[in-house]
């Protein structure tokens, strides 16, 4: 039985990962939705954004089929913003004119640039949902 003392132990370690990982995940998660809904910060806002999100969470999680599937959507995801997604913004952020100062030069991007990154932005995360779609359906 030490399998199962094993078992238990790593059971027991994830248990304990979830229920000490959960509030640094869902007090920033619920902050963002109740700043992009606009409303103020009270006790009954609080709860019901957490009861709505804690729900939706588990309804999703109950959805996947398979781990597998989870770990195809968060990969794909990932690499469209690694390797396309973050790299424009943070070109965008460093290039965009900042304040005027005298006598410093500084190198920005031109309409036509931002324009295409813009377009970039839009069109990758298609692609990468579009591959994880790919995937899913093969």
């Amino acid at each position: 039985a030490v399998g199962d003392a094993a078992m238990n132990a790593a059971k027991a370690a994830i248990t304990a990962c979830c229920y000490l990982c959960l509030p640094l995940l869902e007090h920033p998660l619920r902050r963002t939705a109740l700043s992009m809904l606009e409303l103020p910060s009270t006790q009954k806002n609080r709860v019901t954004t957490s009861v709505v999100l804690i729900t939706a969470q588990f309804v999703i999680a109950l959805m996947a089929p398979s781990i597998k599937v989870v770990f195809q959507v968060t990969g794909g995801s990932a690499v469209v913003g690694f390797c396309f997604v973050f790299p424009i913004v943070f070109a965008l952020v460093a290039l965009s004119p900042p304040l005027e100062l005298p006598g410093v030069k500084h190198a920005a991007l031109s309409r036509f640039e931002r324009w295409l990154c813009v377009l970039m932005l839009a069109f990758f995360p298609f692609c990468g949902l579009w591959s994880v779609m790919d995937g899913l359906l093969n």
